[in-house]
């Protein structure tokens, strides 16, 4: 994992930013890293407080089919379509023992806060997950709650 903290990084200030940090930062008087500092820290508390409890395998279910797709945010609204068009070509039932009806009725009921966190999470896992790391494992090291597996303790 690069290390950052401590160091002082050139950025580019694209619109995205610009339009986050236009009404919170009023430079050259503001202060660019305690206003980036306390806009990371929400981001992170709400998504650490979004983050659905799901079995490891409806995780690997949805880090699956997300791995493969584009993750911008207009299409956090499309999750829920997205997982239903790619559940039955990856049939994670078969393999991982998930319910797939279950999961894709509680995903069209995830409110944006709840999809940006899926997506979030996923992202971070394609980051922090080792090859041979336990699912669950690498789900808790990111502090996301995971459920326990039906039959299972």
């Amino acid at each position: 994992m690069m290390q950052l903290q401590g160091t002082k990084p050139s950025i580019y200030i694209n619109p995205a930013l610009a339009n986050a940090l236009q009404d919170r930062f009023a430079w050259p008087a503001g202060n660019l890293s305690q206003t980036l500092t306390a806009i990371a820290e929400r981001y992170s508390d709400l998504v650490r407080r979004s983050a659905p409890s799901m079995t490891a395998g409806e995780w690997r279910t949805i880090y699956r089919i997300l791995h493969f797709w584009d993750h911008n945010t207009t299409a956090i609204g499309q999750l829920a379509s997205l997982l239903e068009d790619a559940m039955p070509r990856l049939r994670p039932a078969e393999g991982w023992g998930i319910d797939e009806a279950e999961l894709l009725k509680r995903a069209s009921g995830w409110d944006f806060a709840t999809r940006l966190a899926v997506i979030d999470t996923c992202e971070r896992l394609a980051i922090t997950r080792g090859p041979r790391q336990p699912w669950a494992q690498a789900l808790k090291a990111l502090g996301v709650i995971v459920a326990k597996e039906c039959g299972k303790p």
